[in-house]
């Protein structure tokens, strides 16, 4: 077999001697194992969404002269193979040591594209306020690949400004080896914002041109503006232009490049406050009253009126040759123009009445008594008359007949006034006098009452007797008030009364204040008891001699002995008498 086998070559001769001799025989397995049904190399794509590709194929077979010792390949069938190329080695060894190698390549090529997830679609917007376009904001999409992402980029980003209009957003990838996908969405910037009209003047009223039924008026133009451009700016009227009585719209238009359109406008109203003109006014006119009647009839030249737009009424109370009655009557002209515009003027025709109204059958004077137990007397007489060329307006007196007439002289007129105004005046007196004395009611009697305690009178209220007048008190006198202090004796309390005619009543009555209060004695000695002076049949005494008072006077005030007196033995009585002027008398002693 295989391998180095020792030969021995054993010789004996025939002598017995012998002899070995030995050599090796090597036999060697030069023979290369075999190794079929090894796999040609092959291309794959990666699987899909993997960056790799798994790849199966059959096992080669292997056989060789003497046997295999080992048989080993760098990769199992249904391996996953990364991009790119691999080699997949199987390595045949025999037992003799001999190798066999083949190999196949696997080539995996990345033929998946990369992505663009959650691609925005088309979408429209409108411009940003002021703006000839718009900042968009989107939600970008997200690249993706199954092996790498080499390079992601967009032609705009979220928030970006765009233009009026369409505008296409591209979003491109590309993988690791060079694979590219593209993508896009459109973005439509909507121009709807109209343009806009700035500094429109507002409505305006404006008075006609003097003597003219219209006005040129001039303004500030307003200014057209837009968020992108403005195409056109027009107007209906121009400043400057002449605006007839009315209201008249002036409208401005403008266009932007979208095809907006914005018109404003302002009334333009012209008035007319010019007030139609009356001509040929005729002066006032005064004239009198035809003889015997109370009117007259007046002419004059017709009045007219003009006006800056023209007339539309003109109207006069009273025409030319009107009959006017006595008094003053006012003619009163008006006009109106078309747009109530006015205008009125007056002038006055009098006609005076200069014929003044008669009285007739006025009384004469008359002089009556007051009657009894009031002030007044009733009058009467016959009622004169009054007559007018026209009329008696008015006729009357200030009295009328069987009025009372109070205490004195009245004069009663009477007063004609006729339709004119003319005045016709006569009067008489009516005197009437007071007679009568007042009378003075409930006189008190006379009356005696006691001084007060300790006073040398008496304080005598009493009721004021009533004082009546028919005509009224002038004045009344007292000698004497209720309340009053009256001294000890006899005094007059008389009332006078004069009423308003100057006539007088007197009434009176006494009041008598009677002492009947005795006199005081103080300062009275005690009784006191001595001893005989020495040698004498009695004593001296000393005493301070006691004091009289009264309530009015005291008339004498005498004691029975004398301080410093000699007194006897035994009782002695010494005494003191006080007598007032009115006679009352007090006695006091001691012993």
């Amino acid at each position: 077999g295989i391998g180095t086998t020792l030969v021995t070559v054993d010789a004996l001769d025939v002598n017995g001697n012998s002899a070995v001799h030995t050599f090796e025989i090597t036999v060697t397995d030069t023979e290369m194992p075999s190794l079929t049904g090894v796999p040609a190399s092959i291309t794959l794509s990666n699987d899909p969404a993997q960056c790799t590709a798994t790849y199966n194929w059959v096992l080669p077979e292997f056989s060789d002269n003497c046997g295999v010792a080992s048989f080993t390949g760098t990769h199992d069938s249904g391996f996953t193979f990364p991009l790119g190329t691999t080699a997949v080695t199987y390595t045949l060894v025999d037992n003799a040591g001999n190798i066999q190698e083949q190999s196949f390549d696997v080539t995996v090529n990345d033929s998946e594209m990369p992505t663009l997830i959650n691609m925005p679609v088309s979408f429209a917007v409108a411009n940003d306020p002021g703006q000839c376009g718009a900042n968009v904001d989107w939600t970008p999409p997200t690249s993706g690949d199954n092996c790498t992402v080499a390079d992601f980029d967009a032609s705009h980003q979220p928030g970006a400004f765009f233009p009026i209009g369409t505008t296409s957003v591209n979003y491109v990838v590309m993988d690791a080896v060079g694979q590219i996908t593209f993508a896009s969405f459109d973005i439509l910037v909507d121009d709807e914002e109209a343009p806009i009209i700035s500094g429109m003047p507002a409505d305006r009223t404006v008075e006609a041109a003097l003597g003219l039924c219209s006005v040129a008026h001039d303004w500030i133009p307003p200014v057209p503006s837009d968020n992108c451009t403005v195409v056109s700016f027009t107007a209906t009227h121009q400043p400057g232009d002449s605006f007839t009585v009315g209201s008249t719209e002036v409208v401005y238009t403008t266009t932007d490049s979208a095809g907006m359109v914005t018109t404003d406008q302002f009334l333009v109203t012209v008035i007319d406050t010019e007030s139609p003109s009356i001509i040929r006014i005729p002066a006032d006119i005064s004239m009198p009253a035809e003889e015997g009647i109370c009117t007259a009839v007046a002419t004059w030249v017709a009045p007219d009126s003009e006006d800056n737009c023209g007339i539309s009424t003109f109207n006069i109370t009273h025409p030319s040759g009107t009959t006017f009655p006595t008094g003053m009557t006012t003619v009163s002209i008006s006009t109106e123009d078309l747009y109530g515009n006015s205008a009125a003027a007056s002038f006055t025709v009098t006609v005076l009445d200069q014929q003044e109204p008669t009285l007739m059958g006025m009384p004469a004077d008359i002089t009556l008594t007051a009657e009894p137990g009031i002030c007044t007397a009733a009058a009467t007489w016959v009622e004169p008359t009054a007559s007018d060329n026209c009329s008696v307006s008015t006729f009357g007196s200030d009295f009328p007949s069987s009025h009372q007439f109070s205490v004195g002289s009245t004069p009663v007129t009477y007063t004609a006034i006729d339709s004119g105004g003319n005045i016709s005046e006569a009067s008489f007196i009516v005197t009437i006098t007071d007679d009568e004395l007042s009378t003075i009611d409930d006189i008190l009697v006379d009356v005696v009452i006691a001084a007060d305690t300790g006073l040398c009178g008496a304080v005598y209220d009493w009721v004021v007797p009533a004082m009546v007048d028919n005509c009224g008190i002038s004045t009344i006198t007292a000698s004497h008030v209720p309340g009053d202090f009256f001294q000890h004796g006899l005094s007059t309390v008389q009332y006078s009364v004069t009423d308003n005619s100057g006539n007088t009543t007197t009434s009176s009555f006494e009041v008598t204040v009677a002492d009947l209060e005795g006199p005081a004695i103080t300062g009275m000695p005690t009784d006191v008891t001595l001893a005989a002076d020495p040698g004498v049949c009695g004593a001296l005494h000393q005493w301070v001699a006691p004091e009289s008072t009264d309530n009015c006077q005291i008339q004498s005030f005498l004691g029975s002995h004398e301080s410093g007196s000699l007194f006897p033995v035994g009782d002695t009585t010494v005494s003191y008498t006080a007598v007032d002027a009115t006679g009352n008398l007090l006695t006091s002693e001691f012993t």
